[in-house]
């Protein structure tokens, strides 16, 4: 029932946090607003997710294409709410999000509709999150800019390693077993103070662990009048060590850029550090490969700009993105350039500290595994080997003008040929003519570390027709070297675990040595 007075505008809502797992939920709307509400439902599993709308943002249509979610690339219609447990409609048209609303509450199911209090059964939230430890805020609708400002206050205060400090406490009341029921709470809150939480900051979690059972254990055996300070006392006297102190962040309120590699694709492959940048930002500047799920880390509310450049030469030019985070950076926010692998690895990294440096804006570089490693490595090909190969060469793929070619031909170690898919045959022919082995082991390894990943295996001189005949676009990397004939053996042992992938192995590799 829609608030229509003032006096059911100051009722509060009921907190609650909803276990959306394997429910269909339904977002009406592809835009901005839309992209930010499937970013918040996504980590909580729904099936199926349905976005609804005729045309959506980058972010929402890479998660349909990996399969993260059902859009229905059309306008909103009769019973696309059937079945569905939450609904929201959050496109840009209130009309429709004011239908959206009005057909969830015929059918009894609980509705959001953007900026529309009275169509709004429940309220998302801005949270801010420290592993799982989660605070929602929430101004009651009335100010969403205030319960931002308040997000940004506890991300300020809250430390980072508060998360950490929640799995000290899991893992030590694990290890309690049944005998945590005899500890009293504020035996835990006094337990948890002090050395545990300085070893916890200090990323020391198994020795913190072990301080606090300690500590919990003894406190079975203590009277009920035994002061707090006793125990920072008694830890005092079993050890004096003191953990080294943690980096800081750059958490000030003013002007802040931080350059963050992305790493290859897998969202567990980024580094603690950008994961930590992404969570305190305002604004994430981000490049099209970069997938939803490595953006689901940033902070609720966070802007997203896509300024990803597509295999054709579309969006924006690298002047313009350059003026961009000056423009942001001068507005005293804090924003993350998030590159896919490492920012300083043909990412144009540099060009864009050199503009931040040149404007005055303060800014870091935050390094990221780049896929001149990890996609060799997703595909079982170690890039150096003892006997094989004792050089890796990174090569750009698409300026083969730039390239002595004789030296990269004469070249005994591995090479490895970023953003070469369009230029397969041209490369191959150089590597060939200047005199490389034209049946030396080759391989493309396409969406490296993500669930799309593919890779084709063939001699050099057949590698470009091997690529092309299995339909391998980009994002993808040639390597080119003696070790690549190890991966089938790497992939088929019993005890690897390899990166979720479809391997494609086309054509024998002549001329591989072991």
């Amino acid at each position: 029932m829609a608030r229509s007075t003032p006096d059911q505008r100051g009722v509060p809502y009921f907190a609650a946090f909803l276990d959306l797992l394997n429910k269909k939920i339904v977002v009406v709307g592809g835009g901005k607003v839309a992209t930010t509400k499937v970013r918040a439902l996504l980590p909580c599993r729904p099936a199926p997710l349905v976005v609804v709308a005729p045309r959506v943002s980058g972010p929402i249509r890479r998660a349909a294409e990996a399969g993260q979610l059902l859009w229905l690339g059309r306008e909103y219609a009769d019973g696309d709410l059937d079945g569905a447990a939450l609904a929201f409609g959050a496109s840009d048209d209130t009309d429709l999000n004011a239908r959206v609303a009005a057909d969830a509450r015929r059918l009894g199911i609980p509705v959001l509709a953007v900026d529309d209090v009275p169509n709004c059964d429940f309220i998302a939230p801005a949270l801010v999150r420290r592993g799982d430890v989660t605070i929602a805020i929430s101004t009651g609708g009335r100010s969403p800019a205030m319960a931002r400002r308040t997000r940004e206050r506890l991300e300020h205060e809250l430390p980072r390693y508060w998360g950490d400090l929640l799995d000290v406490a899991a893992e030590a009341r694990d290890r309690l077993g049944v005998t945590r029921s005899l500890i009293e709470a504020d035996r835990w809150q006094t337990a948890l103070d002090g050395e545990v939480e300085r070893l916890t900051e200090s990323g020391l979690l198994g020795e913190a662990a072990d301080v606090l059972v300690r500590k919990l254990e003894r406190s079975l055996f203590e009277p009920a009048d035994f002061e707090p300070a006793d125990f920072e006392l008694a830890e005092e006297l079993e050890s004096t060590r003191t953990p080294p102190s943690p980096q800081p962040s750059p958490r000030g309120r003013g002007s802040f850029v931080s350059l963050v590699g992305a790493g290859p694709g897998d969202p567990e492959l980024l580094t603690l550090r950008a994961v930590q940048r992404l969570q305190a930002a305002d604004v994430v500047v981000h490049d099209r490969l970069v997938g939803l799920r490595v953006l689901e880390h940033a902070a609720p509310g966070a802007e997203c700009i896509d300024v990803g450049k597509t295999p054709g030469g579309g969006g924006p030019t690298q002047t313009e993105i350059n003026a961009l985070l000056v423009e942001l950076g001068r507005q005293g926010r804090r924003v993350v350039r998030l590159k896919g692998g490492d920012p300083f690895v043909f990412g144009r990294g540099g060009e864009e500290a050199l503009a931040l440096s040149r404007a005055g804006v303060p800014f870091e570089i935050v390094p990221g595994i780049s896929s001149a490693l990890a996609a060799p490595a997703a595909a079982g090909i170690p890039v150096t080997h003892r006997g094989l190969s004792a050089s890796l060469t990174v090569v750009n793929g698409h300026d083969a003008d730039q390239h002595d070619w004789s030296a990269l031909a004469r070249s005994a170690g591995t090479l490895v040929f970023l953003m070469a898919v369009e230029h397969l045959e041209e490369i191959v022919d150089r590597l060939v003519s200047h005199g490389r082995p034209a049946d030396e082991p080759a391989a493309v390894v396409q969406w490296a570390t993500t669930p799309r990943q593919r890779t084709v295996s063939a001699p050099l001189r057949e590698i470009a027709d091997v690529a092309r005949s299995e339909g391998l676009e980009p994002p993808a990397v040639l390597v080119v070297g003696p070790t690549v004939a190890l991966s089938r053996a790497l992939r088929e042992a019993p005890e690897a675990t390899p990166f979720p992938t479809t391997t494609t192995t086309t054509a024998v590799l002549a001329g591989a040595h072991g």
